[in-house]
């Protein structure tokens, strides 16, 4: 499991210098680059946000069908060196991506859930998503530990990074609510034991149908 992974500080630090973005806002993504993901979405908002903010970056991990088409798109706009397609990296690594990020986006369409925003909140980072991600609606507070924005929305995206990344306390404040409600109710033994009993739930309803129907 990630959240069994330990990060250091030199972690973090060798990670920036490694990427050449000791000095910067981090806003990171993880997920499969396909339509559906709306990472070019992202995209678009992360455009509107280097008009306003120079110290900032976009850390795109992942792969898929779409990442030349969403590479190209960062040709077309001008921010090819601030967006960064790191590709697929390994579980184990990737939190130190989580941690060394201010806030964590993911805007997705037809999501069931999300794990990644489980993720990101356990390493105490506010947390952005659509309404299209099933995550959102458990575990995004408005305000409280980030936002849920209108799919394909790049002005409402742009508006709810830009407002965390540009306040540090709010920053602060919404990475340790996350922190909080994912240690109150969505870990991953309490959730495990949510499926179980949901299950478990299924069987016996589906016992007491077979019943019925055979009396």
């Amino acid at each position: 499991s990630i959240i069994d992974v330990k990060v250091t500080k030199k972690d973090l630090d060798d990670l920036k210098i490694h990427y050449g973005i000791e000095n910067k806002k981090i806003i990171l993504y993880v997920g499969r680059l396909m339509k559906r993901k709306n990472a070019d979405i992202l995209i678009r908002a992360f455009y509107k946000i280097k008009k306003v903010e120079d110290d900032v970056c976009l850390l795109i991990i992942g792969d898929g069908e779409c990442r030349y088409q969403f590479e190209e798109l960062c040709r077309e706009l001008k921010i090819e060196k601030d967006v960064l397609f790191l590709g697929a990296i390994k579980n184990k690594d990737l939190p130190r991506y989580y941690c060394a990020c201010d806030v964590f986006v993911f805007p997705g369409s037809n999501e069931p859930w999300g794990l990644v925003l489980n993720e990101a909140m356990y390493f105490g980072k506010p947390v952005i998503a659509t309404y299209g991600v099933g995550a959102a609606y458990d575990l995004i507070k408005e305000g409280v530990n980030g936002f849920i924005v209108h799919e394909k929305d790049a002005e409402a995206l742009y508006r709810a990074i830009k407002k965390i990344i540009s306040d540090q306390e709010l920053q602060r404040n919404m990475g340790m609510e996350s922190k909080k409600i994912i240690e109150d109710g969505y870990t991953y033994d309490k959730m495990v034991e949510g499926f179980r009993k949901a299950v478990e739930y299924v069987r016996v309803r589906a016992g007491v149908k077979n019943k019925c129907q055979k009396s």
